[in-house]
């Protein structure tokens, strides 16, 4: 019993004093160190990857959006004066039609504003705008809509936008 309480006391002591243990045990620390450093950065970097990739995905959608808005609004405006619907001078018909949107773009709800000259759509951090070319500078252009459906009301003299059909 006592041989062995000595070697065990041999062995600590060597396992204590021993330089190439320490080294050893510093090497596996470093590489461990390093080795989590190096997959920490990798994955912050595909994260702000993927990150950016939502944003440009949810800015196209926005993009589409105020695109659509745009063309409902001038096939409105252009059919009402062609088809002889509206004759604001006269006090000749509304047209009023019902656009559906997605419920949200990127995940995030949004919202449209009409100006004068342009249709906005934003969101929480992004907005983007698309210009109304070839309606005449007479029409008051107005209005604005949160996600999901809204109606386009055009009565001759001004073009609308609400989330409320006037007609019912």
């Amino acid at each position: 019993m006592k041989d062995r309480i000595n070697y065990l006391i041999t062995n600590i002591k060597n396992l204590i004093f021993d330089k190439n243990g320490v080294t050893t045990t510093l090497d596996y620390i470093l590489i461990f160190a390093i080795s989590v450093l190096l997959l920490s950065s990798s994955v912050f970097v595909f994260r702000m990857h993927g990150d950016r990739v939502m944003e440009q995905n949810k800015m196209t959608q926005l993009e589409l959006i105020g695109e659509h808005i745009s063309t409902e609004i001038l096939d409105i405006y252009l059919s009402g004066f062609r088809g002889g619907i509206v004759d604001a001078e006269n006090g000749k018909g509304v047209i009023v039609r019902p656009i559906d949107l997605p419920p949200n773009a990127g995940k995030e709800p949004y919202s449209i504003t009409l100006s004068n000259a342009s249709v906005e759509v934003k969101s929480n951090d992004l907005s983007t705008s698309t210009n109304l070319n070839g309606i005449r500078e007479d029409i008051s252009i107005s209005g604005n809509i949160n996600s999901n459906e809204g109606y386009i009301i055009f009565d001759g003299s001004s073009i609308e936008i609400s989330e409320q059909n006037p007609t019912s």
